[in-house]
């Protein structure tokens, strides 16, 4: 026997709808940034960590101000091993990519 659905009494606009989704979607993505900072000089070391911060995480990319172009070069050579790092310290792969830019610590 099909169950019929109950009808809705009233309509909810689309943008509402995705404008939860979305908040929920940002909730969740500051979470996962905060283990990253909780864990990110444990993960990096004392030196990496002096001289960079995680600025964002979108979408497995994790954004990373880094000090100067030097460290920037220095960075893209341990990009994989950083990534392994930080993924086991929060305990799931949340960082599938990072992206180092120049910015503000």
């Amino acid at each position: 026997m099909v169950q019929k659905r109950k009808a809705c009494k009233e309509f909810v606009p689309l943008g509402r709808v995705l404008d939860r989704l979305m908040k929920s979607y940002a909730r969740q993505s500051q979470q996962d940034l905060r283990r990253i900072w909780q864990c990110w000089e444990a993960a990096v070391g004392t030196a990496v960590a002096q001289n960079t911060r995680p600025a964002q995480l979108r979408d497995g990319r994790l954004v990373v101000n880094v000090a100067s172009p030097a460290w920037l070069h220095q960075l893209q050579f341990l990009k994989r091993e950083l990534i392994d790092k930080l993924n086991r310290r929060v305990g799931k792969a949340l960082v599938e990519d990072i992206r180092f830019r120049i910015g503000n610590l």
